[in-house]
């Protein structure tokens, strides 16, 4: 008796074991990733940060349609962040901004020179407009990556 009550005790934990780990197996094979992205120094909690995730130069930064996937997020004491759930292995591009008067638009003047704050991955950074995908880019081949973007303005 006391045998079976055994069988039936390690047979119920395996059982558990098996409908845990393959799970969690799988989504590591598959590359199926977590991005957590952390946008540090708005000058302000005003409006919202504007979070871009790109998998190609298309598009980047100034098309928001071309995003592979983004998102609008509240800010908080200066800082905002965000995690992409799901994102295959591969190479991408972080753009961030603050959209300080709600728009959903990056605002720029005449010159033309940001009037909201902004930032890229890597601290990114163009010479006379935004930054390029290649200085921007980074490898996504890991479970969770967590990067942080300084916001400038």
């Amino acid at each position: 008796m006391c045998m079976k009550k055994n069988f039936i005790l390690f047979s119920a934990v395996l059982l558990l074991f098996l409908s845990v780990v393959p799970s969690s197996a799988v989504q590591r094979s598959s590359g199926i990733n977590t991005l957590i992205v952390e946008a540090l120094g708005f000058r302000s909690d005003k409006g919202q940060a504007y979070v871009g995730l790109y998998n190609s130069e298309n598009g980047f930064p100034s098309d928001p349609d071309k995003a592979f996937r983004s998102a609008f997020v509240p800010i908080k004491n200066g800082n905002a962040s965000f995690w992409f759930a799901g994102i295959p292995a591969g190479t991408y591009a972080v753009i961030v901004y603050h959209d300080e008067n709600g728009n959903k638009k990056f605002d720029i003047n005449l010159f033309p020179f940001s009037m909201e704050g902004g930032g890229a991955s890597n601290g990114a950074k163009g010479m006379f407009g935004p930054p390029s995908f290649k200085d921007a880019s980074f490898n996504l081949d890991k479970f969770t990556k967590k990067i942080q973007i300084k916001i400038s303005y």
